[in-house]
């Protein structure tokens, strides 16, 4: 995917996100997952590591669609500056 520039300024060096997959029964599954930014020749890549075998872990291999949002920490005012993505993972 490519990102513009607000897009990577909002994710800067590395952000909390609600990462959401797709249980096996259809029934969304969230967690709460540190993301940071790599830029590729081919476009953006949205990096998370995870060093066990979690539920998102085997859901992103039966099923890769996923939604992720990203929320302003520091954003003064009554709406909440946020980042939402929906694609593929692997």
């Amino acid at each position: 995917m490519k990102l513009d520039d607000s897009a990577r300024a909002f994710i800067g060096a590395g952000a909390d996100a609600t990462l959401v997959t797709i249980n096996s029964d259809g029934s969304p599954q969230v967690s709460l997952v540190w993301v940071a930014l790599e830029s590729t020749p081919d476009g953006d890549e949205l990096v998370s590591a995870h060093l066990a075998e979690y539920l998102k872990t085997r859901n992103v291999r039966r099923d890769p669609r996923v939604a992720l949002t990203i929320v302003a920490k520091d954003a003064p005012g009554q709406q909440t500056p946020y980042l939402s993505i929906a694609g593929t993972a692997r």
